[in-house]
């Protein structure tokens, strides 16, 4: 579902004047400003107020918040359930009783203004997409990728099975150094290239996380990713992680580390810590959803490196890892 005027709704708590528009100016009364009554498009204010708007009357209606995430709201009633996902103006319902989503539809349109679109098909430029005789349901992205192809002139490239090479990495050595070098490259929309990726790459590719990184390194602002000790600039190693449910990805990363490490196992150790936050919170949030089997229960991180799970469970010192302290 979609609010219509989303903006425009709440009230205000505080005194906001601006100043008067152009071709309704008071002759007379140039040097006066108005005071506002009601929100208009382009105050900070109005995302908030619409949100705290729409919290206060979706808690009334018997909805409760998922405390990890404060755009999610569940409601269960003898068995059945519905999770309401709020984004801006976007609303997403799930449910295992249609009864409970046309209630919900019925008594949001009664207390905001609403476009009810049915199933959803897109939500924020990802298509949904279901099979209901295989039982799946899935997110693509295709479109998007097909019109950055486009952009790019790369419509007609050829894919390939790896983004990149093995222990390929950048460096801005490789940047062009003539003059000649450098006008041809300026030509190159690199940062328009790699921002339309990240958006790729946050919704459905993890598969492009690294690559992506890795490339976003030679960007003004960005973050370097690439392998322990191949880093001629930094030294910096690379964190990576991916969690899965169902045998589908729901959750990943990969990010330069915030600190140097001497040797892979250190490199693992500091990299086991992020997944472990992840989990962390994946774990907390599934529990309060109510929704996934055995949340409660441990979960299960797979390492490649026996030294580092080594330590993890037994923190001994000794002269590799005696200077670690956290």
């Amino acid at each position: 579902m979609d609010s219509k005027t989303t903006f425009l709704n709440g009230k205000l708590d505080e005194e906001i004047y601006m100043d008067q528009l152009v071709g309704f100016v008071a002759k007379g009364q140039e040097r006066k400003v108005c005071k506002l009554k009601q929100f208009i498009y382009g105050l900070k204010q109005s995302s908030r107020q619409w949100y705290l708007r729409f919290h206060r009357a979706i808690l009334l209606n018997g909805f409760t918040m998922i405390e990890k995430d404060h755009c999610v709201y569940t409601k269960r009633s003898k068995g059945s359930f519905i999770i309401l996902s709020l984004y801006v103006d976007n609303i997403l319902l799930v449910s295992n009783d249609v009864e409970m989503i046309v209630a919900t539809k019925e008594w949001l349109s009664s207390n905001f203004e609403m476009k009810d679109i049915s199933e959803a098909d897109y939500i924020l430029g990802v298509k949904i997409f279901r099979d209901h005789l295989k039982k799946i349901l899935g997110l693509s992205q295709q479109t998007y990728i097909k019109k950055v192809l486009e952009c790019f002139q790369m419509s007609d490239c050829k894919p390939i099975d790896t983004s990149i090479a093995k222990n390929e990495s950048l460096s801005p050595n490789m940047c062009p150094k003539t003059q000649d070098e450098q006008e041809k490259i300026a030509c190159v929309p690199y940062s328009n290239a790699i921002d339309s990726l990240m958006y790729a790459m946050m919704c459905t590719r993890p598969d492009i996380c690294y690559v992506v990184g890795l490339s976003s390194n030679l960007l003004l602002i960005g973050y370097s990713d690439v392998d322990w000790g191949s880093d001629l600039n930094e030294r910096k190693s690379t964190s990576g992680y991916a969690f899965l449910l169902n045998n589908g990805a729901i959750t990943w990363s990969s990010k330069k580390q915030p600190c140097i490490v001497l040797s892979t196992m250190e490199a693992e150790y500091v990299a086991c810590l992020a997944t472990v936050q992840e989990a962390v919170w994946l774990r907390r949030f599934f529990q309060h959803l109510e929704v996934v089997k055995d949340a409660s229960d441990p979960v299960i991180i797979h390492c490649d490196s026996t030294a580092a799970l080594a330590y993890a469970k037994d923190p001994k010192y000794h002269d590799k890892t005696k200077y670690i302290d956290i």
